[in-house]
């Protein structure tokens, strides 16, 4: 589970930084790269890309205590 932690703080980390560089640079990394992939495929990768980040995300912020004493019915992830 620590190697799935892992993961979801990678994720939501380049999410942060793709919105740090959207906010500062008026540049989108997630559409840069996905702009590399052929036709159709880019924005189908670019959806991709936010949908996991947005996932990882959310299951980051259930594993915030806070969180997790306001909602006590939420399931507890190690």
């Amino acid at each position: 589970m620590k190697m799935m932690m892992d993961y979801i703080n990678t994720l939501v980390l380049i999410g942060a930084l793709n919105w740090g560089l959207i906010g500062l640079f008026d540049f989108n990394l997630v559409s840069w790269v996905a702009g590399f992939l052929p036709g159709h495929f880019s924005s189908i990768g670019e959806r991709i890309v936010y949908v996991v980040v947005g996932v990882a995300a959310f299951m980051l912020v259930m594993q915030n205590k806070m969180f997790k004493t306001f909602f006590k019915f939420m399931p507890k992830l190690k």
